[in-house]
C-alpha cells in the first residue's frame, strides 16, 4: 500500500501540467505553415526565336534567284531558308520557309507557273515590283507524281506585264517545307493540233502555220497517233473493202 506521502508528491507534480489546457482549433491554425510551392520569381521569359539560318541566294528579294527567260524550270528545298514572306490564299498564320525567284518582264505575256511536281504541301504567290503588291496566290490546285494529295499548288494565267519586276514565292502550308519543282510556261502561246498535209502527212503545229501550209486542221489538241488524215477503208482503190469469198 503506497503511503500519503508519496501519494502527496505524485499529485503536486502533476498539478501544473494538468492546469494547462491543451491549445485549440483556432491556435492551431495560427501556426505558421510551410508553402508548397516556392514563391513566384516573375514573368517566365519568351521563348527565344528559331535559330535562323545563313543567309544565301534565294532567301529574299534583295537577293533572289534570277530567272533569264522563259519557259523555265528549276528545283530546291525550301527547309534550307529562312521563313521571310507570307500570304493568306486562304490559310493564315503560316511560319514556313520560302525561296524567291525575280523575273523582269521585257515583253508582256501570260503564264502559268506550278508545283505540281513538288514533294510537300507548297504554296505559292508572286508580287510585282515590292512585297505586298500580290498579283496571285495559291495554296492548293494539284496533286502530282511526289505528292498524292490534292495540296500542291498552281497559278494559271497570270499577266504579266512588260517593264515590271516578279518576285515568285514558293511557299509552305503552315511550317511545312521540303522539295519543290519550279515550272513556269507561256500559256499565251496559241494551240497546236494535227494538221493534215498532202499524201495524208500528219504533222502537230499551229492552226496558222497549218492553213498556210495547205494543210487541213484537225483542232486544237489532236494528235497524230492514229492518224487522222488516212482517208476511210474504202474510200480509193489503195485502201479497199476487200470480199473475202
Amino acid at each position: 500500500m503506497r503511503s500519503p506521502l508519496v501519494l502527496f508528491i505524485v499529485l503536486a507534480l502533476a498539478l501544473p501540467c494538468l492546469a494547462q489546457a491543451p491549445p485549440s482549433l483556432s491556435n492551431r491554425l495560427d501556426l505558421p505553415v510551410k508553402p508548397l510551392y516556392p514563391p513566384t520569381k516573375g514573368p517566365v521569359a519568351a521563348a527565344p526565336e528559331a535559330e535562323r539560318l545563313p543567309r544565301t541566294m534565294g532567301d529574299t528579294i534583295d537577293d533572289p534567284f534570277v530567272i533569264p527567260s522563259l519557259p523555265f524550270s528549276d528545283s530546291g528545298n525550301t527547309c534550307s531558308f529562312n521563313h521571310d514572306y507570307n500570304e493568306a490564299c486562304p490559310y493564315t498564320g503560316g511560319t514556313a520557309k520560302d525561296v524567291v525567284y525575280e523575273y523582269v518582264c521585257a515583253t508582256s505575256t501570260v503564264v502559268d507557273i506550278s508545283l505540281c511536281d513538288s514533294y510537300y504541301d507548297t504554296k505559292l504567290y508572286v508580287y510585282r515590283d515590292t512585297v505586298g503588291t500580290r498579283v496571285a496566290c495559291n495554296d492548293d490546285a494539284c496533286s502530282g507524281p511526289n505528292y498524292s494529295s490534292p495540296y500542291l499548288s498552281l497559278l494559271e494565267d497570270v499577266s504579266l506585264d512588260a517593264g515590271h519586276t516578279y518576285y515568285i514565292i514558293v511557299d509552305g502550308y503552315g511550317s511545312a517545307c521540303g522539295n519543290y519543282i519550279l515550272s513556269i510556261t507561256d500559256s499565251s502561246a496559241p494551240p497546236t493540233g494535227a494538221c493534215c498535209l498532202a499524201g495524208y502527212a500528219c504533222q502537230i503545229m499551229t492552226a496558222a502555220d497549218c492553213v498556210a501550209g495547205g494543210g487541213d486542221y484537225q483542232g486544237n489538241d489532236t494528235g497524230c497517233d492514229p492518224n487522222p488524215c488516212l482517208p476511210p477503208l474504202g474510200d480509193t482503190i489503195d485502201d479497199p473493202f476487200v470480199i473475202p469469198s
